[in-house]
């Protein structure tokens, strides 16, 4: 649940209270602290003041939760808390959660700052083996060079996906990546290995660029700091993962352009070499946008393909699931709405949609 505009003050706190007892249910998978102390703040008012503090169209949790652990982290402040979000134990849950909420209150206007302050950035290198997955599949229709655009791209690390390499495995139907690690380029992309152990085919990529309302600074600490506050503290694989690929981002350096999706989308796409399809990519991005923002990011792309062919992979919310589509895009009409998989948020898991299928992917 997102928190929208044109509310009351006695709306919101309804909605903010409702967003965190839901978030104790089905956000924060394999966090159990976080999903704990959700389900308490939903009934705690000083705690809703403070995450009310978050930008419209934000998720209030993800906000507290990263300033917590930024404060945490990037500024070492002294905490038993640090030793309970690492090694939670549910049988002290509630005087987990009052050191929890002590700390808060005893940092309210700093936390008051960055939840204000801050947007929910999380640049999630597990991501990359679902785009993987379906630039695999965006071959079987097209041959030719693409230029690849990720739009709320963070910091960028999924424009180098094919940096990192990738194990897949088939269960009764369902891809599952075992393992995204991180390599140096070395020439060659690395394989990808698909079910049967078929090597995946990629395309050709001409130019990757970026597009973010806030860009990230790859070498300021600050930022990088709050994208590992993201991080949540029981996946200490994600962050070790987040580090190696922020490496090899210093080193590759690609273009990032501070943009809105709704107003920017194709003025810049349209400045990328002419004879290459355009590949636009977005993750969890949907849902932080007012409808009126998303139909006009469609616009955006359908103006485009009146110019040349866009293909556009996204990774968004349906229900409590987010889910991988693709759609091809020409002369202004969508040819092709494909739903290739539902995913796990950090793409642990591809459940693999049967390969005639076809849906509507609607915005």
């Amino acid at each position: 649940m997102i928190l929208t505009t044109h509310i009351t003050s006695k709306d919101r706190s309804t909605l903010l209270s409702n967003h965190f007892r839901r978030a104790s249910r089905f956000g924060f998978d394999g966090s159990t602290s976080y999903q704990s102390i959700c389900g308490r703040i939903a009934d705690d008012p000083d705690m809703l003041r403070l995450a009310s503090e978050a930008r419209l169209g934000q998720p209030p949790s993800y906000l507290l939760f990263g300033a917590v652990n930024f404060l945490l982290k990037r500024h070492r402040e002294p905490s038993t808390l640090r030793g309970f979000l690492n090694g939670y134990d549910p049988s002290s849950a509630d005087r987990s959660f009052f050191q929890f909420r002590e700390f808060c209150l005893d940092h309210y206007s700093r936390l008051r700052e960055i939840i204000g302050a801050s947007l929910v950035q999380t640049n999630e290198i597990g991501r990359s083996a679902c785009l993987v997955y379906a630039l695999h599949i965006l071959t079987r229709w097209w041959s030719e060079p693409i230029s690849v655009v990720d739009v709320g791209c963070s910091v960028g690390l999924n424009l180098q996906w094919d940096q990192y390499s990738y194990t897949f495995s088939s269960i009764d139907g369902r891809r599952t990546p075992l393992a995204v690690t991180m390599r140096e380029r070395s020439g060659a992309n690395a394989v990808f290995l698909a079910p049967n152990e078929i090597p995946m085919r990629l395309p050709d990529v001409v130019t990757r660029m970026g597009l973010e309302v806030a860009p990230l600074d790859p070498f300021c600490d600050d930022d990088m700091a709050w994208l590992e506050a993201l991080i949540w503290p029981e996946q200490p694989y994600r962050l070790s993962r987040f580090r190696q690929a922020l490496a090899i981002q210093r080193r590759c350096s690609p273009t990032i352009l501070r943009s809105t999706a709704e107003k920017d989308t194709f003025q810049l796409c349209d400045s990328l070499p002419a004879a290459t399809a355009v590949c636009v990519f977005h993750s969890f991005l949907l849902h932080q946008l007012p409808l009126a923002a998303r139909r006009c990011f469609t616009n955006e792309i359908v103006e485009l393909s009146r110019r040349r062919p866009v293909f556009r992979i996204s990774l968004e919310w349906r229900g409590r699931r987010p889910v991988l589509a693709l759609e091809m895009w020409c002369r202004g009409e969508r040819t092709v709405a494909r739903l290739l998989a539902s995913c796990h948020a950090h793409g642990l898991e591809l459940h693999v949609a049967n390969s005639d299928r076809r849906r509507n992917c609607e915005s």
